[in-house]
């Protein structure tokens, strides 16, 4: 689901990003983000290989990518407050995990918010212009990926529809936790998982640790403790057992290695002829 979100984004800024290519990217940012700090070692790996052989577009292509983490990032943080309206007496009860959702609220909103302002307020051209006057390199940089955000606001179905793989992807996510957690601790099983396996994977994907090793178990320790659940670490050294697993597959295509994987539509259009541009133009 995420690499079908990926060509999805890409085709708002006129790239064209393949289904094989992209599930590729993904194997390949998997590998990383398993064995680097965080997420942002899988995202900087992506960037690298989309980036390639793209001069000239290779803002617009970082902005995608950009993008595309931030609804996947979106979606896993709106899950708990979906799941929040199932749990009242779990949540009048426990005064942490209220104030845990509380942030999580807050968060959503501040990305909505700053989403909102890159993608469809027109001022906020104006003021990065000013702030970044003095530096005209970062200006244009800038520049060039407002102006890269503001084409997907005008896409907002494509936007909606990439939010929905985000929510179906991470919900395949806290199914996948509850597996690990019946493997380990069948006993302790509770639909409560739904409301804070999201926080804890939030928590695992801060660059603090190599894949977030010993943060996310002491994460998902305390958050299983709160809602009266037990092998919250074991759990989660389950799922990485698994991670690994996929990561060998990554590893398989970094060995292999992939040339360039995202093009501008216009160079797709010259290959199979003029007629099938002047039906393009047409259209």
């Amino acid at each position: 689901m995420m690499s079908i979100r990926a060509p999805l984004l890409f085709r708002n800024a006129r790239l064209s990003l393949s289904l094989w290519n992209s599930i590729q990217l993904n194997l390949i940012g998997f590998l990383f983000s398993t064995f680097l700090p965080g997420a942002a070692g899988g995202d900087i790996a992506k960037l690298l290989y989309a980036t390639r052989e793209n001069h000239g577009r290779r803002a617009e292509v970082a902005t995608v990518l950009i993008l595309d983490r931030l609804v996947g990032l979106f979606s896993l943080v709106m899950l708990p407050l979906l799941f929040a309206p199932f749990f009242p007496d779990l949540l009048r009860s426990v005064t942490v995990l209220r104030r845990l959702l509380y942030m999580d609220a807050l968060l959503a909103v501040l990305m909505l918010a700053g989403t909102a302002l890159v993608m469809f307020y027109v001022p906020t051209r104006s003021w990065v212009t000013w702030l970044l006057d003095r530096w005209p390199g970062i200006k244009n940089l800038a520049l060039r990926v407002l102006d890269a955000m503001a084409v997907h606001g005008k896409a907002r179905s494509s936007l909606f529809f990439a939010l929905l793989l985000s929510l179906l992807a991470n919900l395949a996510l806290i199914g996948v936790t509850a597996l690990g957690l019946y493997a380990v601790s069948p006993g302790s099983f509770s639909m409560r998982l739904a409301l804070v396996a999201p926080i804890g994977h939030l928590v695992n994907s801060l660059p603090l640790t190599p894949g977030g090793i010993g943060v996310g178990e002491t994460a998902f320790n305390g958050l299983f403790t709160l809602t009266g659940m037990s092998g919250g670490a074991e759990t989660l050294l389950c799922l990485r057992v698994w991670n690994v697993l996929v990561g060998l597959l990554g590893l398989l295509a970094y060995l292999l290695g992939i040339g360039r994987i995202v093009h501008p539509h216009e160079e797709e259009s010259g290959e199979v002829g003029t007629g099938n541009i002047g039906a393009e133009s047409s259209n």
